[in-house]
């Protein structure tokens, strides 16, 4: 049987609800006159060296795979969007999410809790997308303190932070 830890599934195009499941191609890929992949088409994308994937969240445009050994992003090849005939897959990553549960995905941000502390995946300044550390320096000494037993069961959400006024410090 087929392994399917590395792989992500996608519809064809949806124009009613009946085409939710549907991740195959339109024509017959045995067929001589119309095995051609097109544009609207379900299909799946191999991630080549995933294992143990975690949860995936979206991005503006890319989609967001989380795994135990790294992230990856699945964009669109063109301006255009995604397409099954034209998409691109990067691995932005070896720092892998160690709390599925811990995924936070806000407008611009997606937030997880990893092996060596809490990152953050954004777009830099070439439209790129960049993972990089949330806690180095600032937390990082109580983050090395939780027990990675515990770190597996954190829950991601908001978070209220207080501050105290120059004048509550007196």
């Amino acid at each position: 049987s087929p392994y399917l830890n590395d792989m992500v599934f996608f519809s064809q195009l949806v124009k009613s609800t009946t085409d939710l499941s549907k991740c195959y191609q339109e024509g017959d890929p045995t067929s001589r006159e119309s095995s051609d992949l097109i544009d609207t088409d379900g299909g799946f994308i191999k991630l080549i060296g995933m294992s143990n994937p975690v949860g995936a969240a979206v991005i503006q445009d890319a989609l967001v795979v989380l795994a135990s050994n790294g992230v990856w992003a699945i964009r669109g090849g063109g301006d255009e969007g995604f397409k099954a005939t034209n998409y691109r897959v990067d691995r932005i990553s070896n720092e892998g999410c160690t709390a599925p549960r811990s995924i936070v995905a806000t407008e611009n941000a997606i937030f997880f809790f990893g092996r060596n502390g809490i990152n953050g995946i954004s777009f830099d300044q070439y439209r790129d997308l960049k993972v990089s550390s949330v806690s180095a320096g600032k937390v990082s000494k109580l983050y090395s303190s939780i027990a990675q037993e515990t770190n597996a069961a954190v829950i991601g959400g908001s978070v209220l932070l207080y501050t105290r006024s120059p004048k509550d410090q007196a």
